[in-house]
């Protein structure tokens, strides 16, 4: 299935289903329930849709009803994912509308992992013109590549088959140690493990590297931690009991590295001389910690908007050819991981 055809209507959908067109209109509308439609016959309307590759002509169906036609993007939302990570990103997709003067509109589904067929069956069954997935991991890409979507996707990670929009994770790790050794750091833990989020080998790996090079000793905790700042506090908490001259703690995402932050503040004291924390994200929270987190940015905004660019056909390139756009790795300094002395706490 590799496009919808423009040319089966809906009372061929009907006849392949063996059911009327109004029941047809009301299951693809979602008012089966509504209408007390048998999940049997629900099921026969699908698998007609799906078999003949049926999609509406939305722009008609606006006009019969007096709407100007706009395209309509899907973002999946995986639920795994901190939330201010869709808050960020629809404050980029508004930059986008606004910049681009673009007019659509946006429906976000929720997944996770036990969810994930679903979600490619709604895209599947849907009348979006796009869809862009918040918060994949690999394995959701490997899976969501085999299967057959009719509409451009986006996606934030390398994809073989899929539009993305991705950031230098190796050039992360490289960054963040380097940082950290300017920083004095000459005993660093990395939290390397979390709970249903990819490991980031390529940026752990380059981060280990560039350390050793650098004269920096760095271990990894290999056990699995929750994703979550209590995740963050249990790590922070068996690194300095595991490695008693730890003088740096190096995490995946920020929402961990502000629990690591809170339990050392308030267990170990000084925490901007002895031991220092650095992340990546850019989320609110690290901002709003006690020292600040320095971070390599993770751009979420604008990697929204380069997402909407590609599925509006804004980014002078053609949607239905492979599109992946790189976008800088750039450093935030705070007061968790910095040059200079922090003499505030």
């Amino acid at each position: 299935m590799n496009g919808g055809n423009a040319m089966v209507k809906i009372k061929d959908v009907a006849a392949k289903a063996g059911v009327s067109v109004s029941t047809v209109s009301y299951v693809i509308n979602g008012k089966a329930e509504q209408i007390r439609i048998s999940e049997v016959t629900q099921k026969k309307v699908w698998e007609a849709v799906e078999e003949l590759n049926y999609r509406p002509n939305m722009q008609a169906k606006k006009l019969k009803t007096g709407q100007a036609f706009s395209p309509t993007y899907a973002v999946l939302w995986n639920e795994r994912a901190n939330s201010n990570l869709l808050e960020r990103f629809m404050s980029g997709v508004q930059e986008a509308r606004e910049k681009e003067k673009l007019s659509f509109e946006i429906v976000i589904y929720p997944y996770n992992h036990h969810t994930l067929a679903d979600a490619c069956n709604y895209l599947k069954k849907s009348y979006c013109s796009g869809a862009i997935w918040l918060g994949v991991n690999m394995k959701d890409v490997e899976y969501a590549e085999k299967q057959d979507f009719s509409i451009p996707m986006v996606v934030f990670v390398k994809s073989e088959k899929f539009n993305s929009v991705i950031i230098d994770d190796e050039k992360i790790g490289i960054i963040a140690a380097e940082h950290m050794a300017d920083c004095g750091c000459k005993e660093i833990v990395v939290i390397q493990r979390v709970k249903f989020m990819d490991d980031a080998e390529g940026r752990v790996t380059n981060f280990q590297q560039r350390c050793m090079d650098l004269g920096v000793n760095v271990y990894i905790q290999d056990k699995e931690y929750e994703y979550s700042i209590e995740g963050g506090m249990k790590a922070a908490m068996e690194a300095v009991r595991d490695y008693p001259k730890v003088d740096g703690l190096y995490y995946l995402m920020d929402i961990m590295a502000a629990g690591g932050v809170n339990w050392l503040s308030f267990h170990r004291g000084e925490i901007g001389r002895q031991v220092k924390v650095m992340s990546h994200g850019n989320a609110i929270f690290s901002k709003c910690t006690y020292p600040q987190i320095t971070v390599t940015n993770m751009p979420i905004e604008e990697m929204a908007a380069e997402g909407i660019r590609i599925l509006s056909g804004k980014n002078n390139s053609n949607v239905l050819e492979q599109t992946c756009v790189k976008l800088p790795t750039t450093l935030i300094e705070r007061e968790s991981c910095t040059k200079k002395r922090w003499e505030k706490y």
